[in-house]
């Protein structure tokens, strides 16, 4: 019998795609992770985004030439602006903005250092809310008093065998 199974070409789960420090406020980096191009901005307020990197009306590159405007990453081309939703807020020369405007958001979270992505479904539950990132405190196990802060586990001593 045959046992093939599917595997997905990119695993589901976080993905370091930069360093923090790579990334100040209102900066913008292009991006080529999960196979497909991305654009990582922060905004001025210091949260770092990550959207697909082109703009739905005539697809310019966001991560050439993009600027951060508040919360907001502005089109090179036609200056529409988007949010970090991916969602479109201004048409500088429209009154109404259209419905279909819009760039996949993706979940970016940043910790140690380190600005990493996810990828569905293993990022995203049916709401679209992100799961649980792995906590901050990382857990060093009980700490001894020989090892002044160090956890009992890298202190401890492997039994001797004879």
């Amino acid at each position: 019998m045959n046992s093939r199974y599917y595997t997905p070409a990119i695993p589901d789960g976080w993905f370091q795609v930069a360093y923090s420090d790579e990334l100040k406020p209102g900066e913008v980096l292009p991006l080529a992770y999960f196979g497909g191009s991305l654009v990582l901005f922060r905004s001025e307020s210091g949260e770092a985004s990550v959207l697909d990197a082109f703009c739905p009306h005539l697809g310019a590159h966001l991560g050439y030439g993009g600027k951060v405007e508040g919360n907001c990453i502005r089109c090179p081309f036609h200056a529409w602006k988007f949010d970090r939703a991916g969602q479109c807020t201004e048409v500088p020369y429209a009154q109404k903005i259209p419905p279909k405007a819009k760039i996949k958001p993706w979940v970016v979270r940043e910790l140690a250092g380190l600005i990493s992505s996810g990828i569905t479904p293993a990022a995203r539950h049916r709401s679209g809310t992100c799961r649980r990132f792995p906590s901050t405190d990382i857990p060093t196990g009980p700490t001894t008093s020989a090892g002044a802060g160090r956890s009992a586990r890298a202190t401890k001593r492997w039994p001797k065998t004879r």
